[in-house]
């Protein structure tokens, strides 16, 4: 089953080349140019495999899992005698300031004279019993701030949620660029959870799942585990 997940611009403003778009066609740069293999060609030396991260299928799927919502403007970042960061957008919705009283003990909101808000353009809609994770973009290394993530029961709320972020350097200045990924949006069904402890029967079927594992040099996870996922 393909279950729709619908962006509305409400500001009727935002250029079709800030739209968002499937997380697994925004990896992060760092990801693009790492080898698959340590020194280029896979090896077995000391039996030892050479396999980096880009060969690592959980860290794959994390990072493109949902969709990524882009900053549509360019937003210049001052800072002023007083510690008080200033944006500036020229056009969209733009940035809010709210005092950092609404993070007290968040010890990074604490060097912060207030906390900026990105107010949205985008409406997220899903199919009934839906919600969405709303993240920062997973993994990147090149992030100027990074937002607070939340869960918003897209199914039934239809309007623009704002996303308090902070800024990865306190005395950040200078151009955010159009374009620059903001957020990470995956959709999931809401369902009852219990947690309980297993017993020794879940940890013979681990054990077994261990041997699996061991009978192959590469890929036995993606082999024999994994299920793929589909975002369009």
């Amino acid at each position: 089953m393909t279950v729709e997940v619908k962006f509305v611009d409400i500001s009727k403003k935002i250029a079709e080349q800030y739209y968002p778009k499937p997380a697994r066609n925004s990896l992060p740069q760092w990801y693009l140019e790492l080898e698959a293999y340590h020194g280029g060609k896979p090896s077995l030396e000391d039996n030892a495999i050479n396999d980096t991260a880009k060969r690592c299928i959980p860290m794959i799927d994390v990072m493109s899992t949902g969709y990524i919502l882009f900053t549509p403007t360019d937003i210049n970042v001052t800072l002023d005698e007083n510690g008080v960061h200033y944006f500036q957008w020229p056009h969209a919705r733009g940035i809010e300031l709210h005092s950092n009283w609404q993070l007290k003990g968040h010890k990074k909101a604490e060097q912060f004279v207030g906390i900026p808000k990105y107010v949205m353009d985008w409406a997220i809609w899903t199919p009934p019993g839906y919600s969405c994770l709303i993240t920062p973009p997973f993994n990147r290394d090149d992030s100027v701030f990074e937002i607070f993530s939340g869960v918003i029961d897209t199914d039934k709320y239809h309007i623009p949620g704002s996303l308090p972020f902070l800024l990865s350097d306190p005395k950040f200045t200078g151009l955010i660029p159009a374009g620059t990924p903001l957020a990470q949006v995956t959709p999931f069904r809401r369902e009852s959870y219990k947690m309980t402890i297993g017993d020794e029967s879940d940890v013979k079927e681990s054990e077994g799942q261990f041997e699996i594992l061991r009978s192959v040099f590469r890929n036995a996870y993606r082999k024999f585990f994994w299920s793929p996922k589909s975002y369009k």
